[in-house]
């Protein structure tokens, strides 16, 4: 399944994408006000009950939205936390010219820096090294400690795109990547989450990332 958060007009909503893309069936009003935003959803592991709530619509094909009515915004608006892992593919590590570490690269970006699907990053008059980063968002839906690897992914509520853009200057300052990676708008978010029933293993999946339509770097396998 694919979950989405929207603006229409003036009002903010969540739904479920087609099979095709192009249409968004809006979440059912009750289920609206029970969980507000798709982000509520994932706190109250409530992603089934919001499936079912579209699946009884009758009236779920003909009140859907067209994709391109709609902004996008970000897949989760205000996450509590957003961490990141730096260097996390082996070909980007080589390239990078760093040696192998037992303990990876952590950073943090902040919510006001994220933006949805098609809308646009923001270059900072700061700096002239705005740089992209094609990366595989993983959601957390359900809370825990002391998590072995083995149950790991059975916290994930589902994965998305995001695009990491850079200001290289500001990340190279110092050894902390955490001011080149948080200026307004550099965050692209979206379009949706896939959830982990249709996307049950991210070890097959592959990254490419695309500048414009080109393909800009090689494929790098998910580990």
């Amino acid at each position: 399944m694919k979950l989405v958060s929207f603006r229409l007009g003036d009002r903010s909503s969540y739904g479920v994408v087609s099979g095709d893309d192009d249409r968004i069936a809006p979440v059912a009003p009750e289920i609206e006000h029970r969980y507000p935003t798709l982000q509520s959803v994932i706190e109250h592991m409530a992603v089934a009950e919001v499936l079912a709530g579209i699946n009884q619509q009758e009236a779920s094909l003909s009140a859907s939205l067209s994709a391109s009515d709609v902004t996008f915004l970000p897949v989760i608006g205000r996450p509590a936390k957003i961490l990141c892992v730096g260097v996390n593919y082996h070909l980007h590590r080589i390239e990078t010219g760093r040696d192998e570490s037992a303990y990876p690269v952590l950073f943090t970006r902040f919510f006001n820096t994220l933006v949805g699907h098609n809308e646009s990053i923001v270059r900072p008059r700061a700096s002239e090294q705005l740089d992209f980063e094609g990366e595989l968002a993983v959601i957390i839906g359900k809370a825990g400690r002391h998590i072995t690897q083995a149950g790991a992914l059975a916290h994930v509520a589902g994965y998305s795109c995001f695009n990491d853009a850079t200001l290289r200057d500001w990340q190279r300052h110092t050894h902390q990547f955490t001011p080149g990676k948080n200026f307004f708008a550099t965050g692209g978010f979206g379009p949706w989450m896939v959830t982990t029933d249709e996307l049950a293993d991210p070890s097959r999946l592959t990254l490419v990332t695309r500048l414009n339509g080109r393909r800009c770097s090689a494929p790098r396998q998910i580990k």
